[in-house]
């Protein structure tokens, strides 16, 4: 499974690449998406590490011309497979929103994504969406000709997305599905696992799941004020020690949530209910 690749095509003009990446369990691959039409195409989201991956990637350009790289965000398995695409498409541009251009400002020819721009390819028209949340400047692409969104991390096929400080924030987060539910897209292309049909449900679900962390947060702190690692015990009981920073900036993402609603404060080091 590991070093599996899959090739779907999930709408007219819109490929699925599942390549390997170095990503955050229970991920292995990334979703990598090429838009192409009348000879024209965009890459998005080009995460993959190997070498190979690129073979996959030119086989779905199926002889289009590649004009840019787009980006939905900038985490490290989003975008490291830039340095082997620019190999063979050295003077590609590459395009994020202006709040992450700082984290890609290595690469050359990086642009900042404007918004309120449609991207053209051939046919279809991608227009960006701004689904703050996961990162500072996340973006999903809707593509009204079929009703697809790609939404990157904003959810997952399975599983769940992290949201964590210093750049993840849960408020934003909710308001970005809602900017989703808005669309009444008809499946939703996520970063990592299979494209998503149960659109509305699917929403919701995550939603709640983040909700239910919440109140598990608030449930834990119900007896007496905890530090930060003493929560992560109560919350993630069996985590691996490598992914306890990862934890802890998760529960911190919540905590700032719940101090913003006013119903956890922190003291000396110590977070509890509010009083």
């Amino acid at each position: 499974m590991k070093n599996q690749v899959k090739i779907q095509s999930i709408a007219n003009g819109v490929t699925r690449l599942e390549l390997p990446a170095r990503t955050l369990p229970p991920f292995t691959h990334i979703n990598s998406y090429v838009v192409a039409r009348d000879e024209k195409a965009v890459l998005i989201d080009p995460g993959f590490y190997e070498e190979r991956s690129l073979e996959i990637v030119k086989e779905a350009l199926q002889n289009a011309r590649l004009e840019s790289i787009v980006l939905t965000h900038t985490h490290p398995d989003h975008i490291e497979g830039i340095p082997l695409v620019r190999k063979i498409f050295p003077e590609v541009p590459i395009f994020v929103h202006e709040l992450e251009l700082a984290k890609v400002s290595h690469f050359q020819n990086v642009h900042a994504l404007e918004i309120e721009q449609v991207l053209g390819v051939g046919g279809l028209e991608l227009q960006p969406i701004f689904t703050p949340g996961h990162s500072l400047g996340h973006v999903s692409f809707y593509e009204a000709v079929s009703g697809m969104t790609l939404v990157g991390d904003m959810l997952a096929g399975f599983g769940s997305i992290w949201i964590g400080t210093p750049d993840g924030n849960i408020n934003n987060y909710f308001e970005s599905l809602e900017k989703l539910k808005a669309l009444n897209a008809t499946a939703l292309a996520p970063g990592h696992g299979d494209v998503i049909h149960n659109v509305s449900e699917k929403l919701d679900e995550v939603k709640q799941h983040r909700l239910q962390r919440l109140e598990q947060v608030v449930t834990a702190l119900t007896a007496k004020p905890l530090t930060l690692s003493e929560l992560r015990l109560q919350i993630y009981p069996e985590i691996d020690e490598r992914m306890t920073s990862l934890a802890e900036r998760s529960l911190l993402a919540l905590l700032e949530k719940l101090e913003q609603d006013h119903k956890v404060s922190k003291t000396n080091n110590c977070w509890g209910l509010a009083r």
